[in-house]
């Protein structure tokens, strides 16, 4: 036999597949020899940053096999700021801290969470540090006296940001007050600065924290005395108020809502407390009773129109022994004076009718209430009288116009006048009265004369007319000096 001939061929091993070493014959076929070339594996290089890591934002790198395509990434970590009371946003390389809700001040650390050094640019800004030097501390009145913004860079691993400071706040409501006696009813008139906390009926004690639900957002501070008493517990930064009295009373009280912080504002506290519920002594006729608080923060009492009727009422004789009888004074409106009732009419009546209930209690003491008798009609309109307001002015060296809605009379200074003004009294021996929103008045008691030389802008302001029988008329008014 002529024996085989041979004939090799050999498959290179690539990073991942195994190679082959193989022998065979070329007459017949036979495969003489077979040798595996194990897999060499990926050969990498180092890692390159594919994409630097910032604030707020992961990074990457990657490397590269030497011997193929193959390549692997992995993450690197963001720039995490350790901040004090802040919420962070981000925009490219626009950083902005705002801080929380009526914060009195924030804070960040002059080093990240992985220790990189923290650089910001502090001159001409409201930008501080604390004494140990690791914090930038931002006030709130130093925020404000610098007009309400910061603006300034920051600088981290060698990346410069923009960086803007911004403080925000919100008004007081019911829900900030963490009361403790179920069933008390809080109440926060913002526009007239009352606060109302309306103890359960019977309760001779009353209890709220120093701060609100939220971290911070509203401290209150009440200053101590016989019926107010302030406790802390050992190592709390804030304690609570305890408001006792000995018998069914309101009480009012000057709180400061975040005091010396951002936001400060004063309000008046009410603090009612009752041992009676009066209208639980009244029976009514289709009708129902409710106690309500005015914008003032006092109680009045309601009697709503029940649905589908057209008249509500209260009879005279009451429940219970507590209340020796009331007296009903009117406001307005028409009411029914029957002999068990006092009873109120839609169709005698253009708005809802307002008047006083004044209970004689059985100790013969005396309370007294605002009663409303909700008739679905709305409050009583205020008819203006009809006045020539432009010809009834008596003026100083100026002319008036009234606008075109008749709201807004215009005092004109006359051409080449330093001054131009109003007198006290009509030609019909009106009243007059402004109030300035702006701008200065001369000292006299006959007049309101604005000079130009004491003013900076025109005058606006409010005026008032009193007639001869009480109704009043009132204007937006402007002196026009030509500013």
């Amino acid at each position: 036999a002529p024996g085989h001939t041979e004939e090799t061929v050999t498959v290179d091993a690539t990073c991942t597949e195994d190679g082959l070493i193989k022998t065979t014959c070329t007459v017949c076929g036979e495969v003489i020899s077979e040798e595996i070339i194990t897999a060499t594996g990926h050969d990498f290089g180092d890692w390159v940053v594919t994409k630097e890591p910032a604030i707020n934002s992961a990074g990457e790198e990657t490397r590269y096999c030497k011997n193929c395509d193959a390549y692997e990434t992995q993450e690197i970590a963001g720039i995490d700021l350790k901040l004090n009371r802040i919420h962070m946003t981000t925009d490219g390389d626009n950083i902005t801290f705002t801080s929380y809700v009526n914060a009195h001040n924030i804070a960040f650390y002059t080093t990240t969470k992985s220790g990189s050094d923290v650089l910001v640019t502090t001159d001409g800004t409201p930008i501080g540090k604390t004494r140990a030097g690791d914090r930038y501390v931002v006030y709130y009145k130093d925020w404000k006296n610098a007009g309400e913004k910061c603006e300034t860079t920051l600088t981290v691993d060698g990346k410069t940001y923009n960086l803007s400071i911004v403080f925000e706040s919100r008004e007081l409501d019911s829900d900030d007050f963490v009361v403790y006696e179920k069933y008390t009813d809080a109440r926060v008139d913002n526009e007239n600065k009352i606060i109302t906390l309306i103890a359960p009926v019977g309760s001779k004690e009353l209890s709220f924290n120093q701060i609100s639900k939220q971290y911070e957002e509203f401290v209150y501070t009440l200053s101590s005395d016989e019926n107010v008493t302030y406790s802390k517990a050992a190592g709390e930064t804030y304690g609570k108020y305890t408001i006792s009295v000995n018998e069914a009373t309101t009480l009012t009280k000057k709180i400061i809502v975040n005091d010396g912080r951002y936001c400060e504002k004063e309000y008046t506290l009410k603090v009612i407390f009752k041992d009676v519920q009066e209208i639980d002594y009244i029976r009514t006729i289709r009708s129902d009773l409710s106690i309500e608080i005015d914008e003032n923060g006092e109680e009045y009492i309601s009697v709503n129109l029940q649905s589908g009727k057209t008249a509500a009422g209260i009879y005279k004789e009451l429940l219970g022994d507590e209340i020796e009888s009331y007296t009903l004074t009117l406001e307005n409106g028409v009411i029914l004076d029957r002999a068990d009732a006092y009873v109120a009419y839609v169709s005698q009546n253009t708005s809802d009718v307002y008047g006083v209930i004044e209970f004689t209690m059985a100790d013969g003491t005396t309370k007294s209430y605002k009663i409303v008798f909700n008739l679905g009609l709305g409050e009583p309109s205020e008819e203006v009288p009809e006045i020539d307001i432009v010809n009834e002015l008596k003026l100083i060296r100026g002319t008036a116009s009234l606008s075109e809605d008749g709201k807004t009379v215009v005092i004109t200074l006359e051409s080449g006048k330093t001054a131009t003004g109003v007198y006290t009294e009509t030609k019909s021996g009106y009243t007059v009265k402004i109030e300035t929103e702006n701008g200065t008045f001369a000292s006299r008691t006959d007049a309101y004369v604005a000079y130009v030389s004491q003013n900076s802008e025109n005058v606006e302001g409010t005026m008032t007319v009193t007639l001869n029988d009480g109704t009043t008329a009132e204007y937006a008014v402007i002196y026009d000096l030509g500013k």
